[in-house]
Order: structure tokens, then sequence, then C-alpha cells
């Protein structure tokens, strides 16, 4: 195609130029060129390279707007933004791309079991009330399976690479780079190179959007001096405890805390406004229901160091699926953790005074793993 192009430009513009030239004047008036002048001296040249950049840093601004910024020797070029993003801008952007999709799919009721027959006429199926509305807050709590069942796709949508990045910072207090696979990923807790391969298998951006909301809005939660989150975090790397994948956890608590929100275990905690924040926030209370796993966890691994976390994985689990009651007192738990941490002595907050506790939560040994516990990446 260039060659093609080549050739069109030399029959246009210089073909029959030169056959007018003969015509007109002949081939004794042909004038040979006259020689190129003298190329300026070294320092001529660069004394007029330094004042062109002046001359042109003078005149960009007039040609620039919001989006773009004045790059070296007065080049105008797209702004470079910040890539941080908040779990708040990445949820508007987000529920906006869900609300325009026309093909994005129904979320059906659940039902619970023994709902049919002649039992259901009288009784009561839970609902959401807190938003105002049922209709409303029911839309709410869809929103939430709708981003759970988008994928994790960095190199199409900027806000998901964007959303990943800033936990990774806010994780490690590092940048990892430019790049959307790399042996980096496995610092936070993926299995590989490519946190698509956890993300995808299940729950999607949610988990993203769900773990930058409990570092942001938990900051001021101390554990030993630390936030509660990093803390947790750091836990995850220490090598007494044989090293555990954050993130695929993450991704698992986010699963039990969806199904909690399926089978109305979590509407009670919702509905009762014990969210901290503004009553009903349905993906709030979703968020809080992964912070409290995560705190149990947590304290399960500090006061039972020599059990495999696996194991405490599935003592989760197993306490995730009791039902309303077990939902219930893992989240007053949490309500109480987060109500009443000692701000201004973060030190004394060791977890012994929990051993008691945590040992009456259950009496029945969880049983051993065998292989890769499904969702959780262990």
């Amino acid at each position: 195609n260039f060659s093609l192009v080549g050739s069109v430009i030399s029959e246009d513009d210089c073909g029959d130029e030169d056959v007018e030239d003969e015509d007109e004047g002949g081939a004794g008036n042909f004038q040979p060129p006259l020689p190129p002048p003298p190329p300026p001296s070294s320092s001529q040249s660069t004394e007029q390279q330094l004042r062109d950049q002046w001359e042109n840093l003078e005149t960009a601004p007039s040609q620039i707007d919001d989006t773009m910024e004045v790059g070296v020797g007065g080049t105008v070029v797209k702004k470079i933004e910040h890539t941080n993003i908040t779990s708040s801008e990445f949820f508007q952007i987000t529920s906006a791309e869900i609300s325009a999709d026309p093909n994005k799919p129904a979320i059906v009721p659940y039902e619970s079991p023994g709902s049919s027959g002649l039992i259901s006429v009288f009784k009561k199926r839970p609902s959401l009330t807190s938003s105002g509305p049922v209709a409303v807050a029911e839309a709410a709590r869809d929103l939430v399976f709708h981003v759970a069942n988008v994928k994790y796709e960095p190199s199409e949508c900027t806000h998901h690479s964007r959303i990943l990045k800033t936990i990774y910072r806010r994780l490690t207090g590092t940048d990892p780079g430019s790049g959307h696979v790399g042996k980096f990923w496995e610092l936070i807790g993926f299995q590989g190179v490519d946190p698509r391969t956890d993300l995808n298998r299940s729950m999607g951006v949610l988990t993203l959007h769900l773990v930058l909301s409990m570092i942001e809005r938990h900051s001021e939660l101390r554990v030993n001096g630390k936030p509660f989150v990093q803390s947790v975090y750091r836990c995850s790397m220490e090598p007494g405890m044989a090293g555990w994948p954050f993130m695929c956890v993450a991704v698992g608590f986010t699963l039990e805390a969806l199904k909690a929100l399926r089978n109305s275990s979590l509407y009670s905690y919702i509905n009762k406004g014990q969210l901290g924040e503004a009553v009903g926030d349905v993906m709030t209370g979703v968020g809080d229901m992964l912070s409290a796993q995560f705190l149990e966890f947590f304290e399960l691994i500090k006061l039972k160091p020599g059990v495999h976390h696996a194991e405490h994985l599935a003592e989760i689990r197993r306490r995730m699926a009791g039902g309303k009651k077990e939902v219930k007192a893992l989240m007053a738990k949490w309500r109480s953790f987060r109500d009443n941490v000692d701000h201004d002595a973060p030190e004394k907050r060791d977890f012994t005074d929990l051993e008691q506790e945590t040992a009456t939560v259950s009496t029945s040994k969880p049983a051993a793993p065998k292989g890769r516990a499904k969702g959780y990446g262990v």
C-alpha cells in the first residue's frame, strides 16, 4: 500500500508538471536546481531549537483544555490521570454499565426449602425493607448479584485494572507497575500470574469492590497499632502461618456473604440499620459480612496457629451455612469489634481476651481438608 501511494503521489505531483515545463520552455531553457544552503553551525542550530521550544511553550496553553497538558518542548499531550480509584467511583462506573446493559441476566428470587405447599401460604417471606419500598431494596440487592456477574477484564476496562492496582498499593505500599499479568500478583494472594483466573472463576469484580471498600471504611480500626485489614494481610505472609492467599480467601468470603444475602440470613442486620452508616445500604451490609468473616478467620489463626488455615476456613463455612442464628452471631462480634476498639491504645488489642469466647463457638472439630478447598484457593 505504501509503495502504491508513493507512486500515485509522484505521478500526480511530478509527472504532469515535468511534461508541461518541457512543452512551454523546451529542453534548451532547462535550468539546473540551485544547491541547498549550507547547514547552520551546531551552536546556531541548538540556539534556534531552544528559541522555537520557548515560542511553542508560550503559545501552547491557548490550545489545551482540562484534559490536556503541556509536555516537553511545548508539545500538547493528553493529561495522565492518577491510577488510584475509590470503591465509590468504581461502583458508580460499574452500576452505570450494568444499568445500560439490555442483556444482563435476571436475578431469580430465593425460595427456601419447604417454601412450596400449604405451609408456605401461612409463612411470611422475608424481605428487605430498610431502603423504603420493598422494590427499591430488592433492586439494590439484585445489583449486588449483577456486580458479581461482571468478569474482571483489565485490558478492556480501565477501571478494573485501576481498582486492583489500588488494592495492591494499599496492602503492600508499593506499585505493581503497568502489567496486567505478572508474578507480583501472587504477593497479595492470587494463585498465579493472572488474577482473572481466580476472580472470574467466582464473584468477578465484586470481590475487588468489597476488599477496597473494607480497606477504606475501616482504616481507623487498629490491631497492635496497625490498620485492621493490613494486619490481616500481613498475617497471610507470616512464615509461621505457612502462608495463605489473601485475595483467594477474599473471593471465598465474598461467595459466603452472597449466600447469606440470597437466603435472607443477612436481612435482619441490614433492616435494623446496624451498618454504622446509612440505613439500607445493601452493598455495605454485604461488605460487613466479608469483614466479619475476616475477623473470625484472623482470630482463629492467632489463637490456634498450629492448625492449618484450611481447617479454619472450613469452620467459617460451616458457621455461615448454619443459618440466621450463626450469621447473626458473626455480625454481632464484628459490630462489637468495629464499635469498641480502643483507638487511643491500639497496642492493647492482642486477642488473648477472645480465647474463651472463640472456644465456646463450636465444640465440633471440622473435618480435615481434602485437597483444595473450593473457592478459597487453598
